[in-house]
């Protein structure tokens, strides 16, 4: 059963697993024809967003190589949702630590 939450403007939405935070990085995401740079808009341990030139498929399997503040992380992970070129990615191995990595910059 998934567990629901509203917002300050009366929107029911899901009670995400790991805390977000909002960072815009550099990111290289390498599909099986193409590296495409973009920008990520949040970070979490499981997943991520981030803005692309291209509008890539729901379900795709891609790699990942985001440019954090100390040191670069290179993840795989599949495109779970899109709106436009802002696509929202879930890792496929959560990134632990990522926020000691973002916040001892």
């Amino acid at each position: 059963m998934e567990t629901l939450s509203v917002t300050e403007i009366g929107e029911v939405r899901p009670i995400r697993r790991h805390e977000r935070i909002e960072m815009e990085v550099e990111v290289i995401v390498r599909t099986d024809s193409a590296l495409l740079p973009g920008r990520t808009h949040d970070i979490s341990e499981s997943g991520m967003s981030a803005i692309l030139p291209v509008e890539l498929r729901e379900g795709q399997e891609v790699e990942l190589q985001i440019r954090l503040p100390r040191a670069a992380e290179t993840t795989r992970a599949i495109v779970r949702n899109r709106n436009v070129y802002r696509h929202g990615f879930e890792f496929v191995q959560p990134l632990h630590g990522i926020f000691e990595a973002v916040t001892s910059a």
